[in-house]
């Protein structure tokens, strides 16, 4: 007579092999340190995160946009030391009867070397390229602030290029007349100087509070996405540890009914 398997061994059966695959389950979502997402779950996860990183880029240019920033501010309040210094030169040099040819020959060298440095340091005003200057040229920088790309922050360029510079400051000072004329021309720089530094630190407000708000929007789709796809390594170890054990149990139960049941066991070793 051919064996056949009681219905209490093929309930045993049955609940070793669910067992079995439970164990397998939990052991690939523990390996993989990721939740198991049905298509749709999956979905969602994909394009939040896509959103997610998109955010991670524009927090990304708009800290270059930053950058830029603060070299032109650097530069500016530079410059602006220089000017005050060259303004003293000239007062110095126009005040007639204070100073005598020699002297004003020493002054004027001076002045010609910080006005040589005030050129330099505006035309260098630049981060990757001189394309990248908010000081000298008219050159705006245009940077992406939001997901479909429209409405991008403009930063535009102060103009207050070298040349410029150097053809208002190239009289010099080497008579009281043209110290007259430079410390006029200083008093326009200066003032143009102010008014890039106040520009910029406009700019700053407003990089700072779209980077802020780039940073909120990412943090909130990674968490979105963090709390569809974590998973609790502590409650699973704890779960994997009592299927281990039911297993063990209906291992047991299984080999107890009959000799003939080990047939079943060895279908799941």
């Amino acid at each position: 007579m051919p064996f056949t398997f009681s219905p209490l061994q093929i309930t045993l059966a049955n609940s070793v092999k669910d067992v079995q695959n439970d164990i397998i389950a939990t052991q690939n979502t523990l390996s993989r340190g990721t939740a198991d997402l049905n298509p749709g779950e999956q979905g969602v996860v994909t394009r939040l995160s896509s959103q997610a990183a998109g955010y991670t880029k524009i927090k990304a240019n708009l800290t270059v946009a930053q950058n830029i920033i603060n070299v032109g501010q650097t530069a500016l309040g530079s410059v602006s030391d220089i000017l005050i210094q060259m303004k003293a030169l000239a007062t110095q040099s126009q005040s007639a009867g204070l100073v005598d040819g020699t002297d004003r020959v020493s002054l004027n060298t001076s002045f010609q070397q910080l006005s040589t440095q005030v050129s330099a340091l505006i035309t260098n005003a630049s981060l990757n390229g001189s394309a990248n200057n908010l000081v000298s040229g008219s050159s705006a920088l245009s940077v992406t602030v939001n997901q479909d790309g429209l409405s991008p922050m403009t930063l535009t360029a102060q103009g207050i290029t070298a040349s410029i510079t150097t053809a208002s400051l190239a009289t010099g000072i080497g008579t009281s007349s043209n110290a007259g004329t430079m410390i006029t021309n200083l008093d326009t720089l200066i003032q143009a100087i102010s008014t890039a530094q106040a520009n910029l630190s406009a700019y700053t407000v407003g990089v700072s509070a779209q980077l802020a708000n780039a940073t909120g929007l990412e943090s909130g789709l990674n968490g979105a996405v963090a709390s569809m796809t974590s998973i609790d390594s502590t409650a699973l170890q704890t779960k994997l540890q009592s299927l281990n054990n039911q297993q063990s149990i209906d291992y047991y139960l299984v080999s107890q009914l009959n000799t003939a049941s080990a047939a079943i066991l060895s279908i799941f070793r």
